[in-house]
């Protein structure tokens, strides 16, 4: 099933194109941006763990400015822990918070959740913000039950879209994955979004419409996880597949 965020549909047709903000402050952020937009990605991811500002109304009128400047490529909003590869080390009680203001402002369009942090989600309503629950394995890829498992929690958790990142080791870890992701399409009515990351991983990164990964990530200048592509690469891999 697919997911109305923005103007595109998540887990329609090929895999969309996310490109990832990590500028320390507004200033490198709108420069990003520019760049960002100019490779006409699907959708901009912002990582606020690499500002170097952790006052809460700091990030928000940063969020509100990336907001409108995104528009109308969809934003998600993404506070990337250390425990899950980040630069994030607050409190849970600090990431919870600091996520409840990026919904009530209607900071992003889509929100990533860390399926780790068990916090309290108070959503508007009338206008709720979707989710995406998201497993982050820098060490390796877990047991195929282990990572389906997570898949179902973050489903149970009422999360909007499923992603989970795994490093691989071996070329096994990758075909796992793969064939994970293909089992998690057909099981689950959110979209799913995986990769495996680094050199090894790379496949993973531009073959999710074969096997059903509806988001990959790609770099407009410096990338935010081991293995991203360029945009260009991304999307040419993408098409060649297709």
């Amino acid at each position: 099933m697919s997911l109305h965020i923005g103007n595109i549909e998540l887990g329609d047709g090929q895999s969309k194109i996310a490109v990832p903000l990590v500028g320390h402050n507004v200033d490198q952020l709108t420069i990003e941006i520019n760049r960002a937009l100019s490779q006409r990605p699907d959708l901009i991811e912002w990582r606020i763990d690499y500002l170097s500002t952790t006052n809460q109304e700091q990030i928000l009128e940063v969020g509100q400015t990336l907001y409108h400047l995104c528009h109308p490529t969809p934003l998600l909003a993404t506070i990337r822990t250390t425990a899950e590869g980040g630069q994030f080390n607050g409190s849970d009680g600090e990431y919870e918070q600091l996520i409840n203001a990026l919904i009530s402002h209607h900071c992003a369009d889509l929100i990533d959740i860390e399926l780790a942090r068990k916090i309290n989600i108070q959503q508007n309503a009338e206008q709720p913000v979707p989710l995406l629950f998201s497993a982050h394995h820098f060490d390796g890829t877990p047991q195929t039950e282990a990572m389906k498992e997570q898949l179902k929690a973050m489903a149970d958790r009422g999360a909007d879209v499923l992603k989970l990142a795994v490093m691989p080791h071996k070329v096994d870890d990758v075909l796992r994955l793969l064939d994970l992701t293909t089992w998690a399409d057909q099981h689950f009515e959110q979209p799913v979004v995986t990769m495996a990351m680094g050199d090894l991983g790379k496949i993973s990164r531009i073959s999710g419409q074969v096997f059903g990964s509806a988001l990959t990530f790609a770099t407009a200048q410096q990338s935010s996880a081991p293995g991203q592509l360029t945009v260009s690469q991304t999307r040419q891999g993408i098409q060649l597949l297709q």
